[in-house]
């Protein structure tokens, strides 16, 4: 996929970045669960990934911290 999206995500109390939202193909999907978070290195560029949940598929979602630009990089059903 590799597709440039739209996140909205807070901060939580204890600091950690959450996804809440992020808009593809024309929707605006609201996140229920972040099953899944790692970073990830691409050179010196440190990239924050998110799997979460929407209904019955999962989302990659991924950060890159130097541009500020989220990425969704692949979906499966579960």
């Amino acid at each position: 996929m590799g597709d440039s999206v739209r996140v909205g995500a807070i901060f939580e109390e204890s600091g950690r970045l959450k996804p809440v939202w992020f808009a593809y193909d024309g929707r605006r999907l609201a996140v229920e669960r972040v099953t899944y978070s790692w970073r990830d290195r691409d050179g010196d560029v440190k990239i924050l990934h998110y799997a979460v949940k929407v209904g019955g598929t999962v989302y990659e979602l991924a950060l890159d911290t130097s541009t500020l630009s989220w990425r969704l990089e692949r979906s499966y059903v579960e």
